[in-house]
């Protein structure tokens, strides 16, 4: 009876590579929980409000401060003492923001008109030179290299005109390039460091493909890898370059998924939301950072899936897209 009970709890016994396997899952687990615990207590640490101003100066200079992200960051950074270089294309949008900050905040403001789509042109050149000019001799200690183009997308890449292109490549390469290159001497100068940041995607980050948007996924990539290396290239002068990663946002660029795939949408957030968590994260994060926790655990939860699933559903979603864009559904 003995030897018939214990070759019963013998046969029954769970085999050790089950174990193994399952204290190897339950390690990455832990490991995925302590480090959204320790990212969800550094969101929640209160800074003061004037502690980017301290740290690195009273100015600041951000992109594309005309409609979501942008217009969201510059009323944060305002909001926590900087004054602002508003830097966008149209006259009139710059006017209207930059008097809003001015009359909610209180701190000084000034415009510059410039079409980043025109960078590397004459008319780029000579915006890039009003731009040098507006930030001479100030104290700019924070840029925000925010304006992004997301157009052409939803189209195959035969199909894309190549003048879009090429405005898309201005803006997302070529503008974020040129305007903290013509920041940062003065940073180095002053010797009291800086931020750069410089607004890139999840497109490029946390997902391996994104089909059918391929030039804005690689456009993006370059943000990152060159904020990466400026990163440690100007780490030594106390300058923090850092590459900022965002999933879903309420905004005109917005790919428009959650349609398709339910529950997408309670991982998107207000760029008033998106843009209080980035700016509470400048110069606190790695080079490469998704603000935010519910697009921090998004991210998680995205780096656990195969590449090969992802490139099946997003290569579904992106022709759907396809359809509704071309339907004139939008």
């Amino acid at each position: 009876m003995d030897s018939h009970v214990f070759l019963i709890r013998r046969d029954t016994a769970t085999p050790w590579w089950f174990i193994s396997l399952a204290f190897v899952g339950a390690a990455y687990v832990a490991a995925i929980a302590l480090r959204l615990l320790a990212y969800l207590a550094l969101c929640l640490r209160r800074l003061p409000m004037d502690d980017l101003r301290r740290r690195y100066g009273e100015w600041a200079v951000v992109t594309g401060p005309t409609s979501g992200i942008g217009r969201a960051m510059a009323l944060e950074l305002a909001r926590r003492g900087l004054n602002l270089v508003l830097v966008g294309r149209d006259p009139a949008i710059l006017r209207e923001v930059s008097g809003k900050v001015r009359s909610l905040h209180g701190v000084k403001t000034k415009t510059v008109v410039f079409d980043l789509s025109l960078v590397s042109t004459p008319h780029g050149d000579e915006a890039m030179r009003r731009l040098r000019e507006a930030v001479e001799g100030l104290d700019v200690g924070v840029v925000v290299n925010n304006a992004g183009v997301a157009k052409p997308g939803a189209v195959y890449l035969h199909e894309a005109d190549v003048e879009a292109w090429v405005r898309m490549v201005r803006v997302n390469v070529s503008a974020v390039t040129e305007v903290t290159a013509a920041v940062l001497p003065g940073m180095v100068a002053r010797g009291r460091g800086g931020a750069v940041v410089n607004i890139g995607s999840a497109a490029s980050e946390s997902i391996p493909s994104l089909p059918l948007y391929t030039m804005y996924a690689a456009t993006k990539r370059y943000v990152a890898q060159f904020s990466r290396s400026l990163h440690v290239e100007y780490a030594s002068k106390g300058i923090h370059v850092q590459c900022q990663a965002p999933f879903f946002v309420e905004t005109r660029l917005m790919f428009r998924f959650e349609e398709a795939a339910g529950g997408v949408s309670l991982f998107t957030v207000t760029p008033d939301a998106y843009a209080r968590a980035a700016v509470a994260w400048i110069g606190r994060g790695g080079a490469l950072c998704t603000p935010g926790v519910r697009h921090q655990l998004l991210r998680r939860m995205a780096t656990a899936v195969p590449e090969s699933v992802h490139d099946w559903i997003l290569l579904r979603l992106t022709t759907w897209n396809r359809k509704r864009c071309f339907s004139g559904s939008e």
